[in-house]
């Protein structure tokens, strides 16, 4: 939720920088490119939230059994729209402060080797086992017995 207001402010105020179109073309699409893809994981998790939580116990269960693809939509997209604002970080420098052009960039670097670097750990430390693998299958037909 913090890239998608973030860049939605930064669409609405930001300034232009006047000698490097192509700066601000990369800088406002990949801002653009943030709120879309942050949008659309907002919405999704939203709908799942408020559609999982008018179901019985039970039942929930095993929605969240089934929803395993949708979760890793909204993952996705999350992180794509992580990726996409510290692009457009990349620039944002440039287009405001093209003095400073450094600064943003510098750390924009830094933000997308911590990010890799977490992907990579918590890929090695969680990736071994699906959410399917948690519950047995014994527990999923008594919940749907449930209901």
């Amino acid at each position: 939720a913090f890239q998608v207001g973030n860049v939605f402010y930064e669409v609405l105020f930001s300034g232009v920088n006047l000698h490097d179109p192509a700066a601000n073309f990369a800088y406002f699409g990949f801002a653009v490119t943030t709120l879309v893809l942050g949008s659309i994981a907002l919405m999704i998790s939203c709908e799942l939230f408020f559609s999982i939580e008018e179901l019985s116990d039970g039942l929930k269960c095993v929605l969240a059994e089934r929803l395993t693809i949708h979760f890793r939509l909204i993952r996705i997209l999350y992180v794509a729209s992580l990726i996409s604002w510290l692009c457009s970080m990349f620039f944002s420098s440039e287009v405001k402060y093209p003095e400073l052009w450094w600064a943003s960039f510098s750390w924009s670097c830094y933000g997308v080797v911590v990010l890799a670097g977490a992907c990579v750990w918590m890929r090695s430390a969680t990736g071994f086992f699906s959410f399917s693998e948690m519950r047995s299958d014994s527990s999923l037909e008594d919940a749907s017995d449930d209901s």
